[in-house]
């Protein structure tokens, strides 16, 4: 039996298949945005930051999705599968740390956010872009004052 004595269904499914099997290795991820790796170091003060996490933010809205990834020992890799698409990007950096409550607080009580020491201007109102491309290394080092 050969492709062309299948019912139709069958050679629909049979198209749909090899449709499938063609786009395999493209370089795109299953939601079709062909995305690239990143990674990085984050210094704060000239110390390797931890317990932190780093979103890029596309400068186009219409240009493609966002991602992040957690900061641990100062550094941070991003997966191709889940990387950002070629383009320019916010970059924002926040601090995961939560105040470990006090002696006067019920036990089981929800930890409260600490202040974050990392400066509004590398979060909240940030100065820091990228810009990620197709083919290279796509490898940031961010050097975080404390001021």
């Amino acid at each position: 039996m050969n492709f062309f004595t299948l019912d139709r269904s069958r050679k629909t499914f049979c198209a749909v298949l090899m449709g499938m099997a063609a786009g395999c290795g493209s370089g795109e991820t299953g939601d079709g945005i062909a995305r690239e790796p990143i990674s990085g170091k984050v210094t704060l003060g000239g110390a390797p930051l931890n317990n932190a996490s780093i979103q890029f933010i596309p400068s186009d809205p219409k240009a493609g999705t966002g991602t992040s990834a957690e900061i641990k020992a100062g550094e941070f890799a991003i997966p191709k599968e889940r990387g950002a698409a070629p383009g320019g990007y916010k970059v924002m950096i926040s601090s995961v740390t939560t105040d470990d409550g006090s002696a006067s607080e019920a036990p089981g009580a929800p930890s409260k956010p600490k202040a974050d020491p990392i400066p509004k201007k590398y979060n909240v109102n940030s100065t820091l872009n990228a810009e990620v491309k197709a083919d290279a290394p796509n490898e940031f080092t961010f050097s975080l004052d404390t001021k």
